[in-house]
C-alpha cells in the first residue's frame, strides 16, 4: 500500500474520532450510563492519539523512505480497530442493543490485544529510528 494511502486513513480515522466524541457528547449521554461512556470516551482518546501516531509515522516514511516503517502502520492500525473498537461495542452492547453476553466476553480479551499492538507499534518505531 501507498505511503499516501496511510496518511489517508489516519486522515480518516480522526475525523470518526472526532465523530464519535461528538456522539458521545451528545446522542449516547441519554442511553448509556457513566462507565459506558467512559469507555467510548476512552475508546475515542485512544483513536485520536493513535491516529496522530499514524499520521506522523506516515509523514515520517514520506520523508525517509528507508525506514520502512509500513509495519509500524499495520500494527497501529489493527491497535485502533481492536483496542477502540472493542471500546465502542462494549459501551453500546449494554446499553442501546441491551447486554448480549456473548459480545461482552468475546470483547474482554480483544481490548488489550489491541493496546499490545499499539506498544508494539511503538517499540518498533524506536527500533527503525535508531
Amino acid at each position: 500500500m501507498k505511503i499516501t494511502n496511510w496518511i489517508k486513513i489516519s486522515a480518516l480515522l480522526l475525523a470518526i474520532a472526532v465523530a464519535f466524541g461528538a456522539l458521545g457528547a451528545h446522542a449516547l449521554e441519554n442511553f448509556l450510563s457513566i462507565e459506558q461512556i467512559e469507555w467510548w470516551n476512552k475508546g475515542v482518546f485512544y483513536q485520536l492519539i493513535h491516529s496522530l501516531g499514524m499520521l506522523t509515522i506516515g509523514i515520517l516514511f514520506t520523508i525517509n523512505p528507508k525506514l520502512n516503517l509500513k509495519w509500524c502502520l499495520r500494527i497501529m492500525f489493527f491497535g485502533i480497530l481492536l483496542f477502540s473498537g472493542s471500546l465502542y461495542v462494549l459501551a453500546i452492547n449494554k446499553g442501546i442493543l441491551g447486554e448480549i453476553t456473548f459480545i461482552k466476553y468475546a470483547m474482554i480479551p480483544i481490548t488489550p490485544i489491541g493496546g499490545s499492538c499499539f506498544i508494539i507499534s511503538w517499540i518498533l518505531l524506536l527500533v527503525k529510528v535508531r
